[in-house]
Formats: C-alpha cells, sequence, structure tokens
C-alpha cells in the first residue's frame, strides 16, 4: 500500500510527518507531493518527494473543454503520471481538501483505497457542512456543463465538488478545537514547539491571498495594508519583516503592487521581506522567539501563532468596513480565530 499526500505549506507538511508517526508507516511506502511550488528543505529519509506537475489556482489543469477530447488526453496522462508513483498497488490520498480537481482525480481512481484530511490552516476549523455550504460552496451546474464534464472525463470527475467530501476515511488535526464535529477525528501531537537556534524575529506582518482569490479587491487590500502599516507607526514600531503569501511571491506583477506601499514607509520602518522557505509556524513556536508579535489580516498562521502563545492582531477589520462581503466573512470566521486573535 503507497500513501499519497498532497503538501503546499508547511502546516500540511508537518502534519502529514505526525500522520507517519502515528499511523506507524513506513517512509518507502510514502510519497510527498508538493504544490504551490512549496518545497521542504528537510524530509526523512526515504520518502519518495516530487512537485506535483498539475495546478488548481489560478489556472486549473483539468478545465472543462468543449473540444471534449482534450479532456481524455488530459486524463491519460495524469493516470500516466499516478503509475509511475504507485505502479500496481493500491494507495491511500492525504490532502487538504477535496474540492480540486487533480485530487479528485485521485480519489475516484480504481487504485484508491481510501482518502483522509490533514488540518491545514482556518478551513479545519470550521463545520464539515458549513464549509461545505456557507465558506467554500460547491455551486450549482448547468445542464450543458453536466454533459461536458462527463463527456471531457468520461464520469472521473463528478458534478458535486465538496471542499471535504463526506466519505474520507479520517480526518487528522493537531488542535482540540480543529474538525469541530467531525467524525473519526484523530488528535495528532502539536508539531511546532522547538528550540531550533534561527535569528530573532520581533514585529512579522503575514499576507494572505484574499485579493488574489477575489475574496475582496486588490484596491481594498492595499488601502488597509497602509492603514495598518500607519498603526504600527503610531506604535512605535521601527523594524518589521514581512512574509508574503506563495500566490503573490510568485508573480512579480502582484508582488510590486504591495511593494509600492512599502516603499512609502521604508524612510520611517525598516521593512525586510522574509525568505518564503521561512516557516512562521516554527518561528512561533521557537523558544528563542518568545517575544514576536504576528499581524495578520486573514492569515492561519494567526491560529499557530496564538496557540504557539504568541501575540497575533488582525488588520482584517480595516478591509470589513468597506467590503460587506468580505465583513460577512470576518463575523463568519470559527470561534478559534476570533477568540485566539485581537482585531485592531
Amino acid at each position: 500500500m503507497k500513501h499519497i499526500f498532497y503538501i503546499h505549506s508547511y502546516i500540511t507538511y508537518y502534519v502529514s510527518l505526525e500522520v507517519i508517526k502515528y499511523e506507524k508507516l513506513y517512509p518507502r511506502d510514502c510519497v510527498f507531493l508538493y504544490g504551490r511550488k512549496f518545497h521542504s528543505l528537510t524530509v526523512p529519509a526515504g520518502i519518495k518527494q516530487m512537485g506535483i506537475p498539475f495546478t488548481h489556482h489560478p489556472n486549473n489543469s483539468f478545465a472543462v473543454e468543449r473540444k471534449f477530447w482534450r479532456g481524455w488526453r488530459k486524463i491519460s496522462e495524469f493516470d500516466q503520471f499516478l503509475q509511475g508513483l504507485v505502479k500496481e498497488q493500491r494507495f491511500k490520498l492525504y490532502t487538504n481538501q477535496s474540492g480540486i480537481d487533480f485530487i479528485r482525480l485521485f480519489m475516484s481512481h480504481r487504485q484508491c483505497s481510501g482518502f483522509s484530511f490533514l488540518e491545514e490552516g482556518i478551513a479545519s476549523y470550521y463545520p464539515l457542512k458549513q464549509m461545505n455550504t456557507e465558506v467554500s460552496p460547491a455551486g450549482r451546474s448547468t445542464a450543458f456543463f453536466k454533459a461536458l464534464l462527463l463527456l471531457n472525463f468520461r464520469g472521473r470527475l463528478l458534478p458535486g465538488k465538496w471542499f471535504y467530501d463526506s466519505r474520507y476515511d479520517r480526518v487528522y488535526g493537531i488542535s482540540e478545537e480543529s474538525f469541530p464535529g467531525f467524525p473519526r477525528r484523530v488528535l495528532l501531537a502539536f508539531p511546532f514547539y522547538n528550540i531550533y537556534p534561527m535569528p530573532s524575529y520581533g514585529h512579522i506582518l503575514v499576507l494572505d491571498a484574499t485579493a488574489e482569490y477575489g475574496i475582496t479587491s486588490l484596491k481594498n487590500m492595499l488601502v488597509a495594508l497602509e492603514e495598518g502599516l500607519a498603526y504600527l507607526l503610531k506604535v512605535g514600531t521601527d523594524k518589521l519583516w514581512v512574509k508574503y503569501h506563495p500566490d503573490q511571491a510568485s508573480s512579480v506583477e502582484v508582488k510590486r503592487q504591495y511593494e509600492q506601499v512599502f516603499a512609502r514607509y521604508s524612510q520611517y520602518l525598516d521593512i525586510e521581506e522574509l525568505p518564503q522557505p521561512v516557516c512562521l509556524e516554527l518561528v512561533a513556536g521557537n523558544e528563542h522567539n518568545t517575544e514576536t508579535v504576528f499581524y495578520v489580516f486573514l492569515s492561519s498562521v494567526g491560529i499557530y501563532a496564538a496557540q504557539c502563545g504568541r501575540e497575533v492582531y488582525s488588520f482584517a477589520a480595516y478591509i470589513a468596513r468597506t467590503d460587506k462581503e468580505y465583513g460577512r466573512r470576518v463575523k463568519g470566521l470559527p470561534d478559534a480565530f476570533r477568540q485566539k486573535v485581537k482585531f485592531l
């Protein structure tokens, strides 16, 4: 039996390691598939690791096409890739969600023996029904789209695209508050406490991709960012570390717009970018960084930094004042986030 872990963040990476320990899996039977350009600098010996050659956002590798026969080639390429990983063995899949088309192709493959969910940020703190129907609803499909979907992928992808498919085997969490009400939950050890030698950080601003994913406009985000920087100056901050979201760091055009805002404050604030390989959850859980303060909008880092005992503040209310839909999202945040993070 092979065990395939879809990993796109440090959270899913470290939760996967805890699953392997808990389930006593042999490293040689495990495969780490990295998405969103994530790559770990270290990995236990014996675990096969590689980047997944398919994407979900902003480009969906398995988007439905009117020239439906193109989908047959996509399915063939996917299955060839999977055969290269597992040969004729059956496999189990571990993922943060099931609403991604290439994840659903793993799930619908004849050799798949089941799938489980890994804790990964704020989404893991919503009840299953709320996540599937309110936060990330599947949406409705027209009869024409359903027909095209069937023709493109020969039944491997069905219209119901749930964030959390209820047929899962287990959910693996690292907090008592994660996966509330989910049956078959396994609570793992919290993986972020550490004594690694690392630089001492003071104030860290963590950007999320809510603008890039269309949850709010980029204009709203940049205006709120300016207001947040003004607040930091007001409270006497003189040094700020900034961590970009991977979707921002990978786009020169998008990142430049944020950098222009930071440039206007560079004479007042010493602003330095944190490299993408830096794991913020390990920074938060490090015994040498007990004075580190985190500033977020809606980033999941807020939950984990607070669980590590760090002070965490959110600038999300700055956007919510002018963006009603964003404001509803803020009001609907899980209690774990609202109770642990201080909203400015």
